[in-house]
């Protein structure tokens, strides 16, 4: 029987921040992997810190999905609507110890 490591994430549909209503939400490599990031409080008002972020940040989905599956790792189970407006899709990610 095979011997399997699980790792699980949540994808989430990047934000710009509007009139500090919205929280900014994006990711960043770290290691290969993308991790969820916020634009700081203090930069919400600056609109070219904004569009810095945002386009620094802004993953799509299959992007996301493709850094997830380095090294071995492989989609075991997704669930979610990637179409509606702030999707959130789970993911379970497996590969061989």
């Amino acid at each position: 029987m095979a011997d399997w490591e699980y790792k699980e994430a949540i994808w989430a549909h990047p934000q710009r921040p509007n009139d500090g209503n919205v929280h900014g939400i994006g990711y960043v490599l770290e290691d290969g992997y993308p991790v969820k990031t916020g634009l700081p409080r203090s930069e919400y008002n600056n609109k070219d810190a904004v569009e810095d972020f945002y386009s620094r940040t802004n993953m799509d989905l299959t992007t996301w999905l493709g850094h997830h599956s380095r090294n071995g790792w492989e989609i075991f189970k997704i669930s979610g609507r990637p179409d509606v407006h702030n999707a959130r899709i789970w993911c379970l990610f497996r590969r061989l110890k």
